[in-house]
């Protein structure tokens, strides 16, 4: 079952009535007003454009809006509540079944969360089993062990990126703070991420979602149908299979590369650095491929670590899920010292108004 932690949808504007106009930002062209804005990013993002001369309503939100069901992430059983909770807000008005039947998936974030895993020495079995480093790069952030594995070009249509990183840490940073005080068991968010690493693969233009989820069109019931699992996908076309047999170090040109391995304390990062200092000019990929193979090899006898990926990434998630409604008081705080609804929207300023004529 496809879950997402972020989407971009769009919708026709007759599907939407709008609201409350003075909590939107006011969007003019010489004189004439073209679009409506809305942003909130606490407790959870939320950003909703009305553009008049396409007659076309998008939204972005995050799995957050769903509150104390945020661990179920965003599929098609959740999706309602969120379309709920926005029209709780009180800007505008959706006709729920008609968005959900005629709406369009622009963006999206396919999550998975995986819990009790070795984020470090997965980090390092992923750095030594990428097929072709000149086609996808992989870098830290901002924690050591948190890491992105990209396809770097220029056309999002091509474009695809894969965010791992450790969950329960991300949560416990301070921006989160109001999302904690916002749900009503903050402890049971806590407790479910402690230990577990999320992977989020960014789709960011219909081919790309077309293309993965195996779908026809990006309709937003289409995506949540998908029975795909394209982040299982990613890992089986992006990583080679382990090294079958230990090299042995048989020759002085093997066990110089294993010494300097030993002495860049198994950085491959750190050597290709120094071989592109030293042949900035004629460097390719493959003069890193013993070093490779060494590491992998080291690191099979050090962590007797492998990952085989279509058992890794297996749907464990179950039709039966509870949902909590949407109730009145959703956008309210649950601290007694702290209730207050959040409508205190872009630092107040909801009513001036932005004249893009120029």
């Amino acid at each position: 079952m496809i879950r997402l932690d972020k989407v971009k949808l769009s919708t026709p504007l007759c599907n939407v009535e709008l609201l409350d106009n003075e909590k939107w930002q006011t969007i003019t062209q010489n004189g004439e007003i073209i679009s409506f804005k809305f942003k909130q990013e606490r407790p959870c993002l939320i950003k909703i454009e009305v553009h008049f001369n396409d007659d076309e309503v998008t939204m972005e939100f995050t799995g957050k809006i769903l509150k104390d069901d945020y661990p179920l992430l965003m599929n098609k059983f959740t999706i309602r509540k969120c379309l709920d909770a926005i029209n709780e807000l009180g800007i505008c008005k959706m006709e729920i079944e008609k968005v959900l039947t005629n709406s369009k998936v622009l963006k999206c974030d396919v999550t998975y969360d995986v819990c009790g895993m070795d984020l470090e020495k997965f980090k390092n079995y992923t750095s030594t089993h990428i097929i072709n480093h000149k086609k996808w790069n992989i870098r830290s952030f901002p924690h050591k062990n948190n890491f992105i594995i990209e396809k770097e070009v220029a056309t999002a249509r091509l474009r695809r990126k894969v965010t791992i990183y450790d969950k329960g840490a991300e949560l416990d940073k301070r921006n989160n703070a109001t999302f904690f005080e916002w749900v009503e068991n903050p402890n049971e968010i806590i407790n479910h991420f402690k230990g577990c690493v999320r992977f989020e693969l960014s789709l960011v233009s219909c081919s790309a979602i077309r293309q993965e989820l195996k779908v026809q069109d990006c309709d937003l019931i289409s995506v949540l149908n998908s029975n795909e699992n394209p982040i299982c996908e990613f890992f089986k076309n992006v990583l080679r299979d382990d090294t079958a047999t230990i090299p042995e170090v048989n020759s002085m040109k093997l066990y110089d590369k294993m010494n300097t391995l030993i002495v860049n304390d198994w950085d491959l990062k750190a050597i290709e650095q120094k071989i592109r200092q030293l042949y900035p000019k004629s460097y390719h990929s493959y003069y890193l491929d013993d070093y490779r193979k060494l590491i992998d090899a080291y690191q099979k006898a050090k962590y007797s670590s492998s990952y085989d990926v279509s058992h890794f990434f297996e749907d464990t998630y179950v039709d039966d899920m509870t949902i909590k409604d949407v109730d009145a008081n959703y956008w309210q705080f649950t601290f007694s010292d702290r209730v207050q609804y959040l409508t205190d929207f872009a630092n107040g300023g909801m009513d001036f108004i932005v004249d893009v004529s120029h």
